[in-house]
């Protein structure tokens, strides 16, 4: 069985019987229920808080992922700026392709934050970087999970965390989830279904709102549309 390694395209065929996904995330995420990201793969979970610890977990992992998930840029920008925090993604990146050559790699985009108001403006510019980079033209096997409905959606950000602005809210969460789920299922293949909730109505409500026309999130992904596709240069 194949499984989807999740650290905190052309569309992929697949037999999802039979995929596996590594989520490499910080302590948020990785205290999601696997099924609110998808009940069509296994999942399994390491805690990854910065991208060098993804890395290190990239090193010694065992499993053999069809997809890996990462999200740990929001923690990289306290300590690093832009330009480290995009060196230490692509080394990251680099070692997925190097090491399982058939997988996808999704890379989930900064979430907001009002604790610091440099950190707040460094997110946003490693998200810019990410997605209109040109340094990263190789790899067709990398995608973006774009986080914008929550930067710019109709929910309000301090409605998106917890007391300390830079934890995310319940709800916030919910709507992370919301976006990598789609990410996933669009690198997949797969029709999302929506749920009756009131966090999925709001996290909809929120990406219908942010859909310029200049500026198509993830979610509206289509192989075709080059412009929206991040590509990460491949090592050996």
């Amino acid at each position: 069985m194949s499984s989807i390694l999740l650290m905190g395209s052309s569309t992929m065929k697949a037999n999802l019987t039979n995929l596996q996904l590594y989520l490499l995330a910080h302590q948020t995420l990785i205290g999601i229920n696997e099924n609110k990201l998808s009940t069509a793969v296994d999942i399994t979970k390491t805690t990854a808080y910065t991208l060098d610890e993804a890395y290190e977990v990239i090193s010694t992992a065992q499993c053999s992922p069809d997809v890996v998930i990462i999200h740990s840029l929001t923690n990289d920008v306290k300590n690093n700026n832009p330009n480290e925090c995009m060196d230490k993604l692509q080394m990251v990146v680099e070692s997925i392709s190097s090491k399982w050559k058939e997988a996808k790699t999704i890379v989930s985009l900064t979430t907001p934050r009002l604790d610091n108001r440099l950190h707040r403006l460094n997110s946003e510019i490693i998200d810019g970087l990410v997605k209109r980079s040109s340094r990263y033209l190789d790899n067709k096997d990398v995608y973006v999970s774009d986080n914008s409905n929550m930067w710019h959606g109709q929910v309000s950000i301090q409605q998106l965390l917890n007391e300390d602005k830079f934890h995310l809210s319940e709800r916030g969460t919910s709507m992370l989830a919301s976006n990598i789920k789609n990410a996933l299922h669009t690198v997949l293949g797969i029709k999302v279904q929506q749920r009756n909730n009131r966090y999925s109505r709001s996290t909809d409500r929120a990406r219908q709102q942010y859909r310029p026309q200049h500026r198509q999130s993830f979610n509206n992904y289509h192989d075709h549309n080059e412009q929206n596709r991040v590509k990460f240069k491949r090592t050996g």
